[in-house]
């Protein structure tokens, strides 16, 4: 329950549209926790080397979207009343973070010290039953997910008690701390690769 750049991607998009969008932003990111702890669960080493193997590229993306995402979202501006979204716009945005959590490092780097934590895909591990991975891979799905709700919902209800200018502040020191963390996780790529 960290308030990292993706966080504040759902924030940003609350602010602007509503919980929907928001919410419907961290439903992405809780599907790509979800896919992640299936790996985990099945062992599937090769999917753990390949991760491990291209991490570096993985940084590279990641960086540069969040430097571009964080800088639309300094220069976007905060309607007066919040602007509605339809079911194509809920599924870009459920997209976008989805893809964003699939490539951040920082979430490869998490599930793979889990990996290693619990042993999985290493040589002549058990595997884990049905039962047992459906509920690692549940609970990091909801986890996610109630998370992001929380999220939201406050979020969305601290908007409306806010003044558009409060918001449009909030919204741009967002998109600078989005902007620092796209340019952290270039910076980090160079040290993870030593």
């Amino acid at each position: 329950m960290s308030i990292g750049p993706i966080a504040l991607l759902c924030i940003s998009r609350t602010l602007k549209s509503g919980k929907l969008a928001g919410f419907s932003s961290g439903m992405g990111v809780a599907t790509a926790d979800g896919f992640y702890a299936m790996v985990a669960g099945l062992g599937v080493a090769a999917i753990i080397q390949f991760l491990g193997d291209y991490k570096g590229l993985f940084f590279v993306v990641s960086g540069l979207f969040l430097i571009t995402l964080g800088v639309k979202i300094f220069l976007s501006k905060i309607p007066s009343e919040k602007v509605s979204e339809s079911g194509k716009d809920y599924l870009k945005n459920y997209f976008s973070t989805f893809a964003l959590t699939i490539v951040n490092p920082m979430t490869i780097l998490s599930f793979i010290a889990v990996f290693g934590t619990l042993g999985i895909g290493s040589d002549g591990d058990e595997p884990f039953s049905v039962l047992s991975i459906s509920i690692f891979v549940l609970g990091a799905f909801l986890g996610s997910a109630v998370w992001y709700l929380v999220l939201c919902t406050g979020i969305d209800y601290l908007s409306k008690k806010l003044s558009s200018k409060s918001l449009t502040i909030i919204n741009k020191v967002s998109g600078i701390v989005i902007v620092v963390f796209g340019i952290l996780t270039l910076l980090s790529m160079r040290s993870s690769l030593v």
